[in-house]
């Protein structure tokens, strides 16, 4: 075979390689650099919220007051460039030069808001609604947590001492572990479908409407 003929057919054969090599940069290097990127910034948001959430209960421990800063949007812009070349003489067998390449960049832009006034009070210290505390029962948390963290206090009706109210605070230490044991006590009962979490319907003629309004501001 001719010298001619046999760098023709290297050179082809090199250019069908540096073809498959650029189509598998392109098909390989961009989902993997996307998915580690998603999971990325889930992994940082959710790692700052929860500084900030012990951030701030170390406030309100030493009395001062809470900040709260979310993390509206984040968008990010990736780009992604594959490249390749081969440069060869037609006249000698021992001269090519192979260039296959890549590249990604990546713009985050993130939009920080502080949490503060009207939006404040509505997010943070606005008590949760009948509606919302029902769907948060019914998902598959564990009910106590929720209780602890949603239920201020514990009005008991005791045919004995009457009256009474079991606060959910570490300051009042046995109003607080007999709160502990009460929550644990109903999930266990929710946990064994003995307890039914849901609204409480009442007919409207089979109460006064003094009564009515009474139950609508307890």
């Amino acid at each position: 075979m001719k010298p001619e003929k046999q760098v023709e057919r290297l050179f082809v054969g090199w250019i069908i390689v540096i073809t498959l090599l650029i189509g598998a940069q392109s098909g390989c290097v961009s989902p993997l650099a996307i998915n580690r990127a998603v999971l990325a910034y889930d992994q940082s948001v959710t790692k700052a919220e929860n500084e900030l959430l012990l951030i701030n209960l170390l406030r309100m421990r030493d009395e001062e007051p809470p900040h709260f800063t979310i993390m509206a949007s984040i968008a990010a812009t990736f780009d992604f460039r594959v490249r390749g070349g081969l440069i060869g003489q037609a006249l000698h067998e021992d001269f090519f030069g192979i260039n296959v390449g890549s590249e990604a960049a990546e713009n985050p832009t993130a939009t920080i808001i502080p949490v503060q006034g009207e939006e404040f009070t509505r997010r943070v210290l606005l008590p949760l609604d009948h509606a919302r505390f029902e769907f948060l029962a019914h998902q598959p948390y564990h009910l106590s947590a929720l209780l602890r963290m949603a239920v201020r206090e514990v009005d008991v009706a005791d045919e004995i001492a009457g009256q009474r109210v079991i606060v959910n605070s570490p300051g009042y230490r046995e109003n607080y572990q007999e709160f502990r044991r009460l929550v644990l006590h109903l999930a266990y009962l929710y946990s064994t479908h003995r307890l039914y979490i849901g609204p409480i319907v009442y007919e409207s003629e089979s109460i006064s409407r003094t009564t009515f309004w009474t139950l609508e501001q307890s």
